[in-house]
């Protein structure tokens, strides 16, 4: 894949909200209803931990109110994008807006120009049982202007020996053909880099 830097006519990281979307990725909902179902029965475990429900074993708080909250988390964070569904990825005219900040907001879209992404690629994440799935990766370039936020909701960490990206969506949590995806973005991101050079010469 190129990895040339597509220099950005304006500074990076300032998102035009104007620019036009080229392509949306969107959430795979059969993996958000699963989400929603493993929400519940972690609340439940909670409750039961905490000793207000009876159950056979004593309280354990300790371990009741982490699981109870992130339950809680994970959701909300379902409901909402299964009812107000908001795109994984959105690929402008000027960058990617990814949703890998807040779980509950399109604040928490993150746009990175394309000026700093250096490819779109095909890679794999690890799966629970040892097996490995297919996955849409972005190589994105971190300087002083562009840093990616330590917790990135929605991004795995791509599996050993598979080509390492700062961001990575599994292909189980994206509605439609991985590879496809991949395809597209990368398009998005090579006619943005031929672009400039065809400003640049003007």
């Amino acid at each position: 894949m190129a990895t040339d830097r597509i220099e950005a006519p304006s500074r990076a990281g300032l998102d035009d909200l104007q620019a036009p979307v080229v392509e949306r990725v969107m959430a795979n909902q059969f993996t958000l209803i699963l989400g929603l179902i493993a929400a519940l029965v972690m609340g439940i475990v909670g409750l039961l931990l905490t000793g207000i429900v009876p159950a056979r074993r004593g309280p354990h708080p300790w371990l009741a109110w982490p699981l109870l909250a992130l339950s809680v988390v994970v959701l909300l964070a379902a409901l909402r994008q299964l009812l107000w569904p908001v795109a994984l990825i959105e690929a402008t005219t000027r960058g990617v807006r990814l949703k890998i900040r807040a779980p509950l907001s399109r604040r928490g879209l993150f746009f990175v120009p394309w000026s700093h992404v250096q490819a779109a690629v095909l890679t794999q994440v690890a799966t629970s049982r040892g097996a490995r799935e297919a996955a849409l990766g972005l190589q994105i370039m971190q300087d002083k202007e562009i840093r990616l936020p330590s917790m990135r909701w929605n991004s795995a960490h791509a599996a050993p020996d598979a080509p390492n990206c700062n961001v990575v969506f599994a292909a189980s949590v994206i509605k439609g053909d991985v590879v496809e995806w991949v395809r597209k973005i990368e398009g998005c991101r090579e006619s943005a880099r031929m672009g400039v050079r065809e400003r640049v010469r003007t």
